[in-house]
This record gives C-alpha cells, sequence and structure tokens, in this order.
C-alpha cells in the first residue's frame, strides 16, 4: 500500500489532512523495538498499570484507569475502556 494521505481526526474540532511526509517515520532501524512490542505491552499492562495510568496524567488527559494497546519510535498509544 501507498500512502498518500490521511486523515487526522485528534478531538472534536481537530480535523485535518496530513501529507505522508508529516505522518511517517522511518522504519529501517527500530525493527527489535517492533519484535518485542507485545512482550512490552503485556509487561506495563500486568505489571505496571498504575504507571501507565499516570502517563496519561502527565499527558494531560483526565485521571483513570489505561491500558498500553501499541508502542513505537513516535510513542505510546493507552485506551481508555472499550
Amino acid at each position: 500500500m501507498a500512502l498518500k494521505r490521511a486523515h487526522l481526526v485528534a478531538g472534536l474540532g481537530h480535523i485535518h489532512w496530513v501529507k505522508t511526509i508529516d505522518i511517517g517515520f522511518d522504519l529501517a532501524n527500530h525493527g527489535a523495538l517492533a519484535k518485542a512490542e507485545l512482550d512490552i505491552l503485556e509487561h506495563m499492562n500486568t505489571g505496571h498499570s498504575n504507571d501507565v495510568s499516570l502517563y496519561a496524567y502527565l499527558a494531560g488527559v483526565k485521571p483513570g484507569p489505561r491500558i498500553m494497546t501499541g508502542i513505537d519510535p513516535e510513542g505510546l498509544d493507552l485506551r481508555a475502556g472499550g
């Protein structure tokens, strides 16, 4: 698949078309992180769930339980609820 642009929905009123060059990152040197991602997620969600919730709070998100659903060179993804 060749990505040309993306539709970013970052919250109410924050919807934009984004060029590929603005959203992609070089995957060439991140194979080890990609291979370890599932182990990292399991480790963080089972052994450090309070810390995962704290990451969201420190980023300005209201307090509450969170689940780490992804990690890559650009950061991590968190989910609240379903």
